[in-house]
């Protein structure tokens, strides 16, 4: 065998190749890790806007009524009464059925649901305190709201560390009737 020929020897391809296989299986498993790791981000990021949508729409209501109180102290469901609109009463509520919050606007007796959060979220709304008073032109008061969102995919579901979102926020009543 001539020694001055050019080209890899078996041991070297050998080495060669496995120091490949080691460097692209690195690879992959940082490229898997990076991508489960942007899917639960974008996931935590929904039901961040989803939760601050729902607070935000109901503390607007809230500030605007003239009347805050929930009926029979169910846990589930808020009526606001008055607004821009006048004699309008806004009732959010929750369906145990489909996990759902919903915000129902009636006027003059003709009323309009909607439903708050997206088909892939599922919500969880409760009341935990209304305290109202008026006295004169001045209202004062809070309402004191607890929410669980749930994203429900396998992302969730496989993440141990990962169960729900939980919101809870106090919004003030206060000014004129």
């Amino acid at each position: 065998m001539n020694r001055d020929s050019r080209g890899f020897t078996l041991t070297e391809i050998t080495i060669a190749l496995t120091l490949l296989s080691v460097a692209l299986v690195g690879a992959v498993s940082t490229f898997i890790t990076l991508s489960r790791l942007h899917r639960k981000t974008i996931t935590v990021q929904t039901l961040q806007n989803e939760s601050r949508f729902i607070t935000e729409s109901i503390a607007r209501d809230v500030r605007n009524g003239s009347k805050v109180f929930n009926p029979a102290g169910t846990p589930d469901e808020l009526v606001i009464v008055g607004g821009f609109a006048g004699d309008v009463e806004i009732r959010y509520y929750y369906d145990t059925t489909d996990k759902k919050v919903y915000r129902e606007q009636c006027v003059a007796s003709v009323c309009e649901a909607a439903v708050m959060n997206s088909e892939e979220v599922t919500a969880e709304l409760a009341v935990m305190n209304v305290t109202s008073e008026n006295s004169g032109l001045n209202r004062t008061g809070f309402v004191s709201l607890s929410f669980s969102f749930d994203h429900g995919g396998d992302l969730v579901q496989n993440d141990p560390n990962f169960d729900s979102y939980d919101v809870y926020t106090i919004v003030a009543i206060r000014g004129g009737a």
